[in-house]
């Protein structure tokens, strides 16, 4: 009669239980839709909002050369608003950052952690093996 390989066992376990846990995650918390999100945001920063946010001067430029008031006022409201929006999105992107992160995390740790204390009991379990 054979024994049973418990080290082949566990391990293999361990593994269909990753796979398991992995999906699960993925499936409840979507680190696809904040990937997707991060990807469409990746060169929005600070430099780029100032850079793209300034009002344009040269639609209110008069023939003379002077500036129109009203106009200018409009044009400061639009990069006003503008900012705001990519602000918003702006803090959307660190969110998506984090929550990717997080996600990762919640992934990985317990999976590293079950194989971790894996080895260690089976180390434990080892040391009350015979010697003869």
């Amino acid at each position: 009669m054979r024994s049973l390989n418990w080290r082949r066992g566990l391990l293999r376990l361990w593994m269909v239980l990753s796979i398991i846990w992995v999906c699960l995650v993925g499936w409840v918390m979507r680190p696809d839709e904040d990937a997707l999100s991060y990807w469409k945001l990746r060169g929005l920063d600070d430099s780029y909002i100032e850079e793209e946010t300034q009002p344009r001067t040269d639609k209110c430029t008069k023939p003379d050369g002077s500036l129109d008031a009203a106009c200018m006022s409009g044009e400061w409201q639009r990069a006003q608003a503008t900012r705001d929006v990519m602000k918003e999105a702006l803090a959307r992107k660190t969110d998506s950052l984090e929550d990717i992160r997080f996600t990762a995390f919640i992934m990985a740790g317990p999976i590293a952690a079950a194989l971790i204390l894996g080895f260690v009991f089976g180390w434990v379990a080892k040391g009350f093996s015979y010697r003869d």
